[in-house]
């Protein structure tokens, strides 16, 4: 479940290779606060250029001493939205959280780590 004191507190690794990605990222470093803060990179992209001095971490690393943040920007809607009566059901933005890894994902980070802030604080967003 997340709540503040699951989000906050300890080193975070933050797994982000966009702009769009590096700004919801600031987002939460914005109002979360961590002891410390790294970049990282996923396990699949460890032979990336920009990866070769980065740790590679993913969901199944992250502890409440050291969480993982992955942003994936999606850059359009996907064509097959949900749609029901005549009205789209797609969520632009998703926010999931699990055993101290939380992972942002859609067309606007920012919106999507906003939502996961809001949550964490109790605000249904």
């Amino acid at each position: 479940m997340l709540n503040y004191n699951s989000l906050a507190g300890g080193k975070v690794y933050i797994i982000s290779s966009s702009v769009s990605e590096d700004n919801g990222a600031a987002e939460i470093l914005r109002n979360v606060p961590y002891t410390s803060v790294q970049r990282a990179c996923l396990p699949e992209d460890g032979e990336k250029e920009e990866c070769k001095d980065l740790p590679l971490r993913n969901c199944g690393n992250a502890s409440l001493e050291s969480k993982i943040i992955i942003l994936k920007e999606k850059v359009a809607r996907e064509e097959a939205e949900a749609i029901e009566g005549g009205v789209s059901k797609a969520s632009g933005e998703k926010v999931a959280y699990q055993n101290s890894c939380l992972t942002l994902e859609g067309e606007n980070l920012i919106k999507a780590a906003d939502r996961a802030i809001y949550g964490a604080f109790g605000v249904m967003a």
